[in-house]
Parts: C-alpha cells; structure tokens; sequence
C-alpha cells in the first residue's frame, strides 16, 4: 500500500489555486496548510532535491513483517521489549519499521 507523494502535493496545489480563485485570493494570502496522512504511514525525502525517495508506505502496509519477525526473534518473541522505552510494541504499523525498510531497499536513501 503505497500513495504518489508528488499526486498528493498536485492535488494540495490545485486545492489552493481553486480556494483562491472562489475567493479572490492571492496565494501569499495563505499562511498555511494542514495534510493529514493516516499518522504512521512514511516517506523519505531527498534534502537536496526536495523530492522523495520512494511513494510513501501506507500505515496498513505489511512489507516490514519480515523486519518485525526479526525484532521479536531477537527478544525472544517478546513484542513489548520496548514499551517501556517508547510506550510502543513491535508491530509492521509504526514508522521505524518502514524507514529500516526504506532504508535497505531503496537506492541512494542511505547516502
């Protein structure tokens, strides 16, 4: 489950020229936007070029069990290792997971 970081900044784009066109507005009008993403889904952009990496990892996705099952393996099944650290279990659902995966999948992330 992926979404297209750049459609999503095309139709934020479009959104804005038509408020302001209904309005009589002018774009420096406008102080600013709120997107709301589903929280935990993820994306990494490039700081240089401003552009991301890859689409962006939907909450729901499943890619990062096999990350998962290696985490609960290495504590012994124990998926709450590290509640106490950062009140979360180890779940396919949290951004962590989907950065180690972004990380070791996508060329020129690491760099």
């Amino acid at each position: 489950m992926e979404h297209d970081p750049e459609e999503i900044f095309k139709n934020v784009c479009e959104c804005i020229k038509a408020l302001c066109d209904r309005n009589g507005l002018t774009a420096d009008k406008i102080k600013a936007i709120g997107i709301t993403n589903q929280r935990e889904t993820t994306i990494a952009f490039d700081r240089k070029t401003g552009k991301s990496f890859n689409n962006a990892i939907v909450w729901l996705d499943q890619r990062t069990s096999g990350i998962v099952e290696e985490m609960k393996k290495k504590n012994g099944g124990n998926v709450d290792c590290y509640r106490e650290i950062c009140g979360l279990p180890i779940n396919t659902y949290f951004s962590v997971q989907k950065m180690k995966w972004l990380l070791n999948n996508v060329t020129g992330l690491k760099d």
